[in-house]
């Protein structure tokens, strides 16, 4: 094998097996191969007659490979204080999990710039965002969104954002004082300025909605019609200025139907600043007296499903439904509607051919 095995004396084996010399020559030749490869070297050498032989040189690949901290947060936006709040609540039902690349360069800046044009005007030093990335989830920054207009003191309007955006009171003295600390408080002026501004967006909703609609019924993207990434993505990149509009519509209505919410909610409230049980009572009997929701067609859409389902997966096949993966569910009833579209037609073809029998 080449390789020779001695024994060594017990006085020889405490011994150091390089001299000074030798590894000075060693470190000198390390220096001088990490200027060569611009890098550390891994390095298999050996000494023979004072002569140093190297035999190989390698990269040293654990040194650039990235720890679970920086894979998690690669794509993260800036964080401009260590007290930066942010939440996945709202954004979180629209993006419920890992979003892609694309979705982050391009729906998710979107997302971002929209409120944006909505919100008071701050003058600053730096780029405030709505929508951030974080551990490649989406999420909205409370600092430069809900609480970027504030007073001195926790109002029913803020608890009432608290409902719509969170679902429960999140808003604490805490928060207020963060946010004042970056945005400043609202004084008179600004609140009057912020009411009549919402009130303006208030009559021109309608053109808004009108315009959405139009968006909606107009935009069609032929994705099918390309072969390759890059031509989808100049494909895509092109009617960006399309999916701006939309950001910006939705961003108008949301402004608006939180209005109307915090108008409501302070007249149930009757001037109490202490929302109890029987004011959100009150908000649920008024939620629930609404027509025309969007939201609220999806449990009534999957309430006629079920309805509909309930007379076909009967017996067995209820049994063999629910061991259905939820990706193969559609698949699997849709092979059950057409089976028993089969069964109807040749059950009214075998009728027809009996009432044609017994006529002759």
């Amino acid at each position: 094998t080449g390789i020779t095995a001695e024994l060594l004396e017990p006085d020889k084996a405490q011994e150091l097996c390089l001299t000074t010399s030798e590894a000075l020559a060693l470190g000198e030749l390390g220096v001088q191969l990490e200027r060569m490869f611009s890098g550390p070297r891994d390095i298999e050498w050996a000494i023979s007659k004072g002569k140093i032989y190297l035999l190989q040189a390698r990269p040293i690949t654990c040194l650039d490979s990235w720890s679970d901290f920086e894979l998690l947060h690669e794509f993260d936006g800036p964080i401009i204080t260590d007290t930066e709040l942010l939440t996945t609540a709202n954004v979180g039902e629209v993006f419920p999990g890992a979003i892609t690349p694309l979705s982050q360069s391009i729906t998710l800046r979107s997302t971002d710039l929209a409120p944006r044009q909505g919100l008071p005007y701050r003058p600053g030093y730096y780029y405030g965002s709505s929508v951030v990335t974080s551990s490649y989830h989406g999420m909205i920054n409370i600092l430069n969104t809900m609480l970027r207009s504030v007073g001195t003191e926790i109002q029913l309007a803020d608890k009432v954002i608290d409902l719509a955006i969170y679902g429960h009171l999140v808003t604490s003295m805490e928060y207020f004082k963060l946010a004042i600390e970056r945005n400043g408080s609202l004084n008179s002026l600004g609140k009057i300025s912020l009411v009549l501004k919402t009130l303006k967006d208030i009559i021109l909703k309608g053109r808004v909605v009108r315009r959405a609609k139009k968006l909606t019924s107009e935009f069609v993207l032929h994705y099918d019609s390309h072969n390759t990434a890059k031509s989808l993505y100049s494909y895509i990149s092109k009617n960006l200025s399309t999916l701006a509009k939309v950001a910006e519509c939705h961003g108008y209505t949301s402004r608006v139907g939180l209005f109307t919410q915090i108008v409501a909610i302070t007249v149930l409230a009757e001037g109490n600043e202490e929302l109890t049980a029987d004011h959100y009572h009150d908000v649920g009997l008024l939620l629930s007296s609404c027509s025309e929701i969007v939201s609220a067609e999806i449990p009534i859409a999957l309430e006629q499903l079920l309805t509909v389902n309930s007379s076909l997966v009967i017996g067995s096949k209820a049994a063999a439904f629910c061991k259905v993966v939820p990706s193969k569910a559609f698949e699997w009833l849709l092979k059950i509607v057409l089976l028993l579209l089969l069964n109807s037609t040749i059950s009214s073809i075998n009728t027809a051919i009996a009432v044609s029998r017994s006529l002759n």
